[in-house]
């Protein structure tokens, strides 16, 4: 989890793991996803797994003029 990025913008970054500690090629692209928010500098920094395995993704995103909180919900 952190940031996705590119040469104008940067994303949440959301990869995630088997058991084995490989990436988990049916999640996202590859085991990793891209959340984008407004097209400015978004990073995620917070996760927490409910208990049927959702997990909530936090962080701040800006639009360029304005900050505020990201939340992602991602249903497995």
């Amino acid at each position: 989890m952190g940031q996705s990025s590119s040469a104008t913008v940067s994303d949440f970054g959301i990869a995630r793991d088997l058991a084995d500690g490989a990436l988990d090629a049916g999640f996202g692209d590859g085991g990793r996803l891209a959340v984008e928010f407004f097209g400015a500098t978004d990073g995620a920094k917070w996760v927490a797994v409910q208990s049927a395995g959702e997990q909530l993704v936090a962080g701040l995103t800006s639009s360029g003029s304005s900050t505020g909180l990201g939340l992602v919900r991602l249903v497995p």
